[in-house]
């Protein structure tokens, strides 16, 4: 019963996701990174992942997983002074 409860949880946060425009996309990933007029290894570091999973998600070679999907969406909408300002500039 519990088990059921968890993965319908599960389905129904995925389905938020999907409808909330959370989808991954190679594009959006090199668009972010030049708005925010960061290298992809600074990029990285503000994702959490080796600039070559940066350049690999940009050239569609890879897709990132969950939880670094999250951490892709968390920055996602980050302004250049915030960026800046985490990575230390």
């Amino acid at each position: 019963m519990e088990l059921l409860a968890d993965l319908e949880a599960e389905l129904a946060e995925l389905k938020s996701r999907i409808k909330g425009g959370d989808r991954f996309s190679a594009r959006a990933v090199k668009e972010d990174r030049q708005r925010l007029e960061l290298s992809a290894k600074d990029y990285g570091q503000l994702v959490g992942v080796s600039h070559l999973t940066i350049y690999n998600w940009e050239h569609g070679r890879s897709r990132p997983r969950t939880k670094q999907m999250d951490a892709w969406l968390a920055i996602k909408g980050v302004g250049k002074r915030e960026a800046w300002k985490r990575l230390g500039y």
